[in-house]
């Protein structure tokens, strides 16, 4: 009987000690998950602020800023109006049409993927992601737009 007792205990310990570590297991994975987690989230949070970021810039004697700088990456939906091969710094262009109830301005759009500009085909609608990137000094009346496809 005594042989039994001893055996049941023996055996209740080393189920609590398989299960005591099952647990701690479980519990490391949930910490590697998190720190997986959180680290996506540092990243994120970093992307949004250098897509958000406006740069310090100096005031008039008005008090308005006398450079503007605005970046982001928009979805836009346009019509291809045609293609063109560009140089070595723009490879390629595609001048396209966003469609508006007051206007169809066109836009030129760079992009540097061979492969992707050579699937658009002229005439049809496309959603394009595209990094757009503004800069305004006023008082050189200096402006610069960059338009740029962005392939993933």
């Amino acid at each position: 009987m005594k042989n039994r007792i001893l055996i049941m205990i023996l055996l209740l310990l080393s189920l609590s000690a398989c299960t005591s570590a099952d647990s701690v297991e479980a519990l490391n994975e949930k910490i590697k998950d998190l720190e997986i987690s959180q680290l996506a989230l540092t990243e994120e949070n970093d992307t949004l602020k250098a897509q958000n970021e406006v740069t310090d810039v100096p005031l008039n004697e008005y008090g308005y800023p006398s450079s503007i700088k605005y970046k982001d990456v928009l979805d836009i939906e346009a019509k291809v109006l045609e293609k063109q091969k560009g140089d070595a710094l723009y490879p390629f262009y595609v001048l396209v049409s966003q469609e508006d109830v007051d206007h169809n301005t066109p836009l030129l759009l760079t992009i540097e993927d061979e492969a992707v500009f050579n699937n658009y085909e002229v005439g049809k609608i496309y959603d394009f992601k595209v990094y757009t990137e503004v800069v305004a000094h006023k008082e050189s009346g200096n402006v610069r737009f960059m338009f740029m496809i962005v392939t993933e």
